[in-house]
């Protein structure tokens, strides 16, 4: 596909689903956290073994969604001049959404387990 000549609206759009985009990142980066705590508890961590997971999970966490976050600005600039925005943004939000799911689940049936054993 050839770049279109466009005014700013497209490259706005594209900033603005680049933070929605952050925001997706950051709640699951939180979630993911959560989940790594929640698992660790129901798996009879002591409390330094529950301090070094949360740190570890937030440091690879942020790792990663920091190269992740870096990545869609250009790949929503150059959707943005190959008027494929919207397709390229519904992926990648996916991605976010898909592990916020995952964490949410993962952490009911700890707790469900936890609430069973005792």
């Amino acid at each position: 596909m050839q770049p279109t000549p466009q005014g700013p609206v497209p490259r706005v759009l594209a900033y603005l689903a680049w933070l929605v985009s952050i925001a997706a990142c950051a709640a699951a980066l939180l979630q993911f956290q959560s989940a790594v705590n929640v698992l660790g508890a129901a798996l009879g961590a002591n409390r330094y073994a529950l301090r070094l997971l949360n740190q570890v999970a937030l440091l690879l966490g942020g790792l990663v969604v920091f190269v992740y976050v870096v990545f869609l600005e250009g790949y929503y600039r150059e959707g943005a001049e190959l008027n494929v925005l919207p397709r390229r943004f519904a992926k990648t939000i996916a991605i976010p959404l898909g592990v916020v799911l995952l964490c949410l689940v993962l952490v009911e049936i700890a707790l469900r387990g936890m609430n069973q054993a005792s």
